[in-house]
C-alpha cells in the first residue's frame, strides 16, 4: 500500500469511529522518557478463578469456542450472524494474530522503521483470585494497584518459564516487553447514555514506573502491557444488559482490540499523547492514534499518528512549500511516484 493511499482509506473510515457507536474510550496519561525502534514481545496468557459474578464480564476463563456464546441468553437466536470481530477460540494462535496485527500496523505507519519479534508462551497460567477480587483492590478511578497486583501475579506464576525462555534465547529482562493477556473483557470504554453493569472489569494499561511501584520486591520487570482476551462484548450476556434485545443490530456494537494494543505500544515507542493530560479531554480526536482515533473502525482500523509525531519519530521527512513573489506556492505536492520516494508531509 503506497503512503498516500492509507490517508485516503483513513478518511473513508472516520464515520466508523467509535463515537458513532455511543462508546467512549478510557485513555490514561503516562509519562514516558524512552523511545524504542525495535522490541521483542513475550506474551503470557492468564485466567482467573472461575466465578459467575455479574459485576465482571465472563467467568474468568478464556473463550474456547463460539458454541452458545454468540446467542441471546437462553435463546437459539444469535446476537450477530454477520462478521464477528476477534472470534474465539482465544488461544495461543489467536494472541499471535493479535500481535501480528499491531506489528503490521507499525510497519506501515513507520515506513518500515518499527519492527519487532514476538513469542507467546504455551501455558495458560492460573491466578489465585477472581477478577472481581483483583478489581476491588483499587478504586475505579485509581486502578493502578489492581493492575499491578494482576500483572505481578502473572509474572510470578510464569517466572520459571520466563527465566528458561530468556536463557534459551540469550536474552535478558531489558530485551523484552512482556504482554499479559488475561481472560475476560477490559474496562477500556464506557457507553454514552447507558449504564455499564460490569464495571469491575480490569483496566488495560502500559506498565510504567507508577504501576511497578506497587510490585513486590522479587519482581524486577520494569515495564509491560496488560490487555484482555477481547474488547468485544458480543460474546457475553453483558451486551444484552446494556443494549437489550436488538436482533442483528448488535453486529454494529462490536469492538476490536488492535487499536487499544497499538495505542499502548505507542508509549513503548515514545509517541506523544494528543489529548489533554490533565482532563483527558480529546485533542486531535479520531485523527490520531494517541487519542480516540485508536478506536476508529470500532477498534480494528486505528488512525495513524499525525504528521508532527511521525516527523519527531524520524519516520517521515517533510517538504517545505515556499511562497514566491507572485504569492503562489511554488512546490507541487506529489503524493507518490514510481519509486515511492516523494514526501507525504508538507509544511
Amino acid at each position: 500500500m503506497k503512503p498516500y493511499i492509507r490517508y485516503i482509506l483513513f478518511f473513508s473510515i472516520v464515520s466508523l469511529s467509535i463515537g458513532s457507536n455511543g462508546i467512549s474510550p478510557h485513555l490514561e496519561s503516562i509519562e514516558t522518557t524512552h523511545r524504542n525502534q525495535s522490541i521483542h514481545i513475550l506474551a503470557l496468557m492468564v485466567q482467573f478463578v472461575e466465578d459467575d459474578d455479574p459485576k465482571t464480564t465472563g467467568n474468568g476463563k478464556f473463550l474456547s469456542s463460539l458454541d452458545g456464546n454468540i446467542n441471546y441468553w437462553n435463546q437459539s437466536e444469535a446476537r450477530c450472524e454477520g462478521f464477528l470481530v476477534d472470534p474465539p477460540p482465544h488461544n495461543k494462535q489467536y494472541f499471535e494474530h493479535q500481535i501480528e496485527a499491531v506489528k503490521n500496523y507499525y510497519l506501515n505507519i513507520s515506513n518500515n522503521q518499527i519492527n519487532f519479534t514476538y513469542d507467546v508462551l504455551d501455558p495458560i497460567y492460573q491466578l489465585e483470585m477472581s477478577m472481581i477480587e483483583y478489581s476491588e483492590i483499587s478504586s475505579y478511578d485509581e486502578p493502578n494497584e489492581s493492575i499491578a497486583q494482576l500483572f505481578s501475579d502473572a509474572l510470578t506464576q510464569a517466572n520459571n518459564d520466563i527465566d528458561t525462555y530468556l536463557e534459551n534465547n540469550d536474552l535478558n529482562e531489558e530485551d523484552i516487553l512482556i504482554v499479559v493477556f488475561h481472560a475476560g473483557v477490559g474496562e477500556d470504554y464506557g457507553f454514552d447514555g447507558y449504564v455499564d453493569p460490569a464495571n469491575y472489569d480490569i483496566r488495560s494499561a502500559y506498565i510504567d514506573s507508577e504501576i511497578t511501584s506497587f510490585f513486590p520486591d522479587h519482581i524486577t520487570i520494569s515495564k509491560g502491557i496488560l490487555l484482555p482476551e477481547t474488547l468485544n462484548l458480543i460474546y457475553y450476556p453483558t451486551i444484552e444488559d446494556i443494549y437489550g434485545y436488538q436482533g442483528q443490530g448488535l453486529c454494529e456494537i462490536q469492538v476490536g482490540m488492535t487499536g487499544l494494543f497499538a495505542y499502548l505500544l505507542g508509549y513503548e515507542f515514545g509517541l506523544s499523547e494528543m489529548f489533554d493530560r490533565n482532563t483527558g479531554k480529546t485533542g486531535l480526536g479520531v485523527f490520531e492514534l494517541m487519542d480516540i482515533g485508536s478506536f476508529n473502525g470500532r477498534g480494528t482500523i486505528p488512525a495513524p499518528p499525525q504528521a508532527w509525531s511521525r516527523i519527531q519519530m524520524d519516520w517521515e521527512e517533510s517538504a517545505l512549500l515556499q511562497e514566491e513573489s507572485n504569492g503562489y506556492i511554488s512546490n507541487k505536492i506529489r503524493f507518490s511516484d514510481e519509486e515511492n520516494t516523494s514526501p507525504t508531509v508538507h509544511r
